[in-house]
C-alpha cells in the first residue's frame, strides 16, 4: 500500500474511533468528560502525583491542567494535599466519589475496547498490539497507567490516547475544537450536504449543541446554513471556501504526525498495521451504534428496510403481549427517533419516541422485548441506558408513555426512571354531534 494511503487510512480510522467513543459514552451515566477519563487512572495508580507529573504525563499545557484539575475538585473527584516537603507543590487523590466514577469509567472503556478487538483477527491481535507500541512509540506516547483490571493491551490504548491529546493541541488548536473539527471532517467526506440532526447523530452529541456550533462556525464565515431542497423544514450544512482551507490545513498537520508514527514500523509491515487498526477503530461501526457491552448494542434506526423489519418486531410482540392489535402501517412515523437494541447480534427490543408538541417533551410510543427471561437478565440496563441516549440525542427533558404500548413485564421499571412517566390510557369520549361540552 502507498505510504499516502497508509496515512489517509490511518487518520480516517482516528476520527471514527474518536467519534465512536463519543458515541459510547452517551449512553453511560457518568459526568467524566474524555479528559476526566484519561486523568482518573493516572491519579488512581500514582496517589500523591503531583500537578505538575499530571501535565506531563498527559501532554497538557500549564492552564489546561489547571483547568482540569480545578473541574475535579468542584465535583468532589479528587482531593489537593500540600506535600510534606514542598508546601508550593500539591499532591492529587481520589475522593470516594472520584474512585466510583472512575470504575463507571473503565467499565465503559474495558467494553468498549472488547468489542473493538473483537474485529481484529484472533490470529492477528498479539501482533497487532506489539504495532501499536510501536506506533505509540513513535508517536512519543508517554508511558500510561495500568489498573489491576485492565485487560490485556488497555495500556496501549491508554498510551494511544495521550498521544492523540499531544496531536489534538497542534491540529486542533482554535479557531478549531476537536468537536468543530469532526463535524469538518463529516462535512468535507459527506457525498451530499448532510442535516443538522444528521450530524449530531454522527457526532454523538446533543441537537442544541451541535446547531450552537453550526451557528458559531457560520458567523465566522466557515459554514453555510442552506434549506434542503428535499424538505423545507430541514437545514443543511457545507463547508465554504474558507473551511475547506481551514480543514486541509490541519488534516496536513495531523497526517504529518500520524506519519512520524509509523517511522518506528518496518515498511513491509505498514499497510497490515493500517489494515488492522482500521479493524479495530471501527470503520465498520456505525457512529449511531452505542455500546453497552460486547454483546449488548443500542442502535439509531434510519434506512427503510431496517424500520420494516422493526414494524414486524413490534406487530409479533403486541400480539404475543395480548395488546391491542395495531395496523403496521401507524408504527414507526417518519418524524419518530427510532432505537432497537440488539443481543448478541439478535433484535430483543425497540423503542420509538414521537416529539410532542412541547419541544422538550417526547412520547414513548414502543418499548417491547422478546421474552421474560432477557427481560430479567438485561432490563434494568437497557431501560435506563437507553432513556439516557434518547434524551441526550433528542433533546428531550420529559419522556410520558402510554402504558397499553409499553411491555407488560416492564412497566414498573420504566415508569422508576427519573425523566420518564407512564401514564394510562385514555379512550376518548364519542360525543354526538352538535352537543356542546360545557
Amino acid at each position: 500500500m502507498d505510504e499516502n494511503k497508509i496515512i489517509s487510512s490511518l487518520y480516517v480510522s482516528m476520527c471514527r474511533m474518536h467519534r465512536r467513543n463519543r458515541t459510547v459514552g452517551s449512553a453511560y451515566d457518568t459526568s467524566l468528560s474524555p479528559m476526566d477519563s484519561t486523568a482518573l487512572p493516572e491519579i488512581a495508580s500514582f496517589p500523591g502525583l503531583l500537578v505538575g507529573e499530571l501535565q506531563n504525563r498527559l501532554h497538557l499545557d500549564q492552564v489546561t491542567t489547571s483547568r482540569l484539575v480545578h473541574s475535579l475538585r468542584s465535583r468532589n473527584l479528587l482531593r489537593e494535599v500540600r506535600s510534606a516537603d514542598d508546601k508550593r507543590r500539591k499532591q492529587l487523590y481520589l475522593t470516594e466519589k472520584g474512585s466510583k466514577e472512575l470504575a463507571t469509567s473503565a467499565a465503559r472503556a474495558y467494553a468498549t475496547f472488547a468489542s473493538a478487538i473483537e474485529r481484529v483477527p484472533h490470529q492477528s491481535r498479539t501482533h497487532f498490539l506489539t504495532l501499536l507500541a510501536a506506533f505509540n512509540d513513535g508517536l512519543g506516547a508517554r508511558e500510561a497507567a495500568t489498573l489491576s483490571t485492565d485487560p490485556e493491551g488497555m495500556k496501549e490504548v491508554r498510551r494511544l490516547s495521550r498521544a492523540l491529546g499531544a496531536l489534538g493541541n497542534c491540529a486542533f488548536n482554535q479557531p478549531c475544537s476537536p468537536l468543530e473539527w469532526h463535524l469538518f471532517d463529516l462535512l468535507y467526506s459527506a457525498s451530499s450536504p448532510p442535516t443538522m440532526s444528521a450530524l449530531a447523530d454522527a457526532l454523538g452529541s446533543p441537537t442544541q449543541t451541535v446547531i450552537a456550533m453550526i451557528k458559531r462556525l457560520n458567523a465566522s464565515s466557515l459554514l453555510k446554513v442552506e434549506e434542503d431542497i428535499r424538505d423545507k423544514r430541514c437545514k443543511t450544512v457545507l463547508l465554504t471556501p474558507r473551511g475547506e482551507a481551514l480543514y486541509h490545513s490541519r488534516r496536513k498537520i495531523a497526517e504529518d504526525l500520524l506519519r512520524e508514527g509509523l517511522l518506528r514500523i518496518e515498511v513491509s509491515e505498514r499497510g497490515k498495521f493500517a489494515e488492522l487498526f482500521s479493524a479495530w477503530a471501527g470503520d465498520t461501526l456505525p457512529e449511531s451504534i452505542t455500546i453497552l457491552s460486547p454483546f449488548l448494542q443500542i442502535h439509531r434506526s434510519h434506512s427503510k428496510d431496517e424500520l420494516a423489519q422493526l414494524r414486524g418486531f413490534i406487530m409479533w410482540e403486541r400480539c404475543k403481549q395480548n395488546l391491542s392489535v395495531t395496523n403496521s402501517s401507524s408504527l414507526l412515523a417518519s418524524n419518530d427517533t427510532v432505537y432497537s437494541v440488539r443481543l448478541h447480534g439478535r433484535l430483543i427490543c425497540v423503542a420509538s419516541v414521537t416529539p410532542t408538541d412541547s419541544s422538550d417533551t417526547g412520547e414513548i410510543s414502543h418499548l417491547l422485548y422478546i421474552d421474560e427471561s432477557e427481560v430479567i437478565t438485561h432490563a434494568i440496563t437497557v431501560i435506563t441506558q437507553l432513556l439516557d441516549q434518547i434524551s441526550v440525542a433528542s433533546g428531550y427533558t420529559a419522556i410520558l408513555a402510554d402504558d397499553s404500548n409499553i411491555s407488560l413485564a416492564l412497566r414498573e421499571i420504566f415508569g422508576s426512571h427519573a425523566i420518564a412517566r407512564v401514564v394510562r390510557s385514555v379512550t376518548p369520549v364519542k360525543r354526538d354531534r352538535g352537543t356542546r361540552v360545557k
